[in-house]
């Protein structure tokens, strides 16, 4: 459903995941690509979702979150990055995307 457009996002994800601690930029990604299902599925798409060592941490039922994590577990470079740091990505309902990789409470490995 969404696998098509996490995709064509795939080199922005690329760039959050490289970021270092501290530095999260919420990128604004296009409405129109998550507007397709919309009409079909409730309106909310927030969603927070905890990658601890290549580990989900947390995922919600939502199809949205689940289809980016099967797209960054695909990819091999998001794989590498998740596998060795902590990360929480935030999707608002607004079609916001951060990515802040996480030190401290989860600790880096």
């Amino acid at each position: 459903m969404y696998t098509y457009t996490w995709k064509k996002y795939l080199p922005i994800i690329r760039i959050l995941l490289k970021r270092s601690p501290g530095k999260v930029i919420p990128v604004q990604l296009n409405s129109i690509d998550f507007d397709k299902e919309r009409l079909k599925f409730p309106p909310s798409y927030a969603f927070t979702i905890d990658l601890l060592s290549g580990r989900i941490g947390n995922i919600e039922s939502s199809k949205l979150a689940q289809e980016l994590v099967e797209i960054v577990g695909e990819d091999e470079v998001c794989h590498q990055l998740t596998r060795n740091s902590n990360y929480k990505i935030d999707f608002s309902n607004s079609c916001q995307l951060s990515i802040e990789k996480i030190t401290g409470q989860y600790g880096d490995v």
